[in-house]
């Protein structure tokens, strides 16, 4: 009962210095003034979808004055707000510090597939599955789609998921089965190294066009894709080395439990 008694004690006087404090910082916004602005690009540094100039320039033209402005006055959560806007951001962070400093802390949304579709129209669709338009000034390295795509639903500001949880939608649409295939290749350090591009065709099934050996290999669509990963890495460590990296001009996965190669026609 004592050692219950003593946590209860505690637990309430952590509680009490918690409601001190923050009545500390809020009494302080009404003196201090906003020293300094820190503006972070956090996460993926290898990601050039904005830079710190471009949110500054956001929040000067939605007409925020941050520097020397009392603490209290300024809306966090509108700095949030006018940031998140960016179709390439995944989320942006705002907080003072006690000394007058305001940090915004702004991570990128990650691109895993550029889609190229049938219109000649291209945007990415990120790890998340949501998809972003393309950037005029920085094109990201990672495996891209072409062929026969005619999905739209990137242009209504929608997901991977929110098409999967529309069976008429799904049935239609490509992007769902692109997204979940190369979601597998990633998780794969040499699989996505060999893979140079997922191509559909005409009729919805998908190639991917790797780096070296076969020309073309055929995944189909997005089922049992695991499994057809992993026979195809391990056909092309133990099996194309012995066979000839260019004895074969398709690799076919389509079929549940097979590999099924075609050989290259000699002219």
């Amino acid at each position: 009962m004592k050692k219950k008694a003593v946590r209860i004690i505690l637990i309430s006087a952590a509680f009490i210095l918690m409601i001190v404090f923050l009545g500390f910082i809020q009494s302080q916004k009404k003196s201090v003034v906003c020293q300094k602005v820190n503006i972070n690009i956090v996460g993926d540094t290898s990601l050039h979808f904005i830079n710190v100039a471009d949110a500054s320039e956001i929040l000067k033209n939605k007409g925020f004055v941050l520097e020397n402005t009392l603490l209290e006055d300024i809306n966090t959560m509108e700095i949030e707000k006018a940031i998140s806007e960016q179709p390439n951001i995944d989320s942006v962070a705002v907080y003072f510090e006690i000394n007058g400093e305001l940090n915004i802390n702004i991570t990128q949304k990650i691109p895993l597939l550029r889609v190229i579709d049938g219109t000649g129209e291209s945007y990415y669709i990120d790890v998340n599955g949501k998809f972003m338009p393309e950037s005029i000034e920085y094109t990201a390295r990672v495996p891209v789609a072409t062929g026969f795509i005619f999905d739209p639903y990137y242009k209504l500001n929608t997901s991977v998921e929110a098409i999967n949880k529309n069976d008429s939608i799904a049935k239609r649409a490509i992007t769902d089965d692109l997204f979940e295939i190369a979601t597998e290749i990633s998780k794969d350090t040499f699989l996505l190294e060999l893979t140079e591009q997922l191509y559909v065709r005409q009729d919805k099934e998908i190639e991917m066009i790797p780096k070296l050996g076969a020309d073309a290999i055929l995944i189909g669509d997005k089922s049992n894709i695991k499994e057809k990963l992993k026979k195809l890495k391990l056909f092309y460590l133990k099996g194309l080395p012995q066979a000839g990296w260019k004895n074969y001009s398709l690799i076919n996965l389509k079929f549940h439990n097979q590999l099924i190669c075609t050989k290259t026609t000699l002219n």
